[in-house]
This record gives structure tokens, C-alpha cells and sequence, in this order.
């Protein structure tokens, strides 16, 4: 007999509003010492001191709720 997964990590409509009434405009990110903003859809940001490329968001891996905008923009 297969095993019914009950998923109780669900988002209900309220729980998503909120999320999206809190979501910040900027990210704030700490590498090499030094803390800068990026924008919140941004993927990747470059490092102002090392000029290294930092992956910021996950690729479907999680859901975020940067993928809800995504959706509808």
C-alpha cells in the first residue's frame, strides 16, 4: 500500500499577503568584509571589493517568495 505524504508546511492566503507586504526592497549582503545591497530578484551580485560573482537566490531547488513575483511580472 502506497504511504500518503500530509504536507503541513502549507501557506495559507493570509500567511502569502503578509509575505508579501513584509518583502524588502534590497537584499543586504556581507563578502571580503564589506556589506552591500542588491536588488531582491537578482540572482547573482558582484562583490565591490573582490569583483567576485555570488550566487543570492536558489534555482527551484526552494521555493522563495521572489518566485511569486516572478510569476506575475
Amino acid at each position: 500500500m502506497m504511504e500518503v505524504k500530509v504536507h503541513t508546511d502549507l501557506i495559507t492566503a493570509h500567511d502569502l499577503l503578509e509575505a508579501i507586504r513584509s518583502f524588502p526592497l534590497k537584499r543586504l549582503l556581507e563578502h571580503c568584509g564589506t556589506q552591500f545591497l542588491v536588488a531582491p530578484f537578482d540572482f547573482h551580485a558582484t562583490c565591490p571589493q573582490c569583483r567576485t560573482r555570488i550566487k543570492v537566490r536558489s534555482f527551484s531547488g526552494v521555493s522563495e517568495i521572489e518566485d511569486v513575483f516572478d510569476a506575475v511580472i
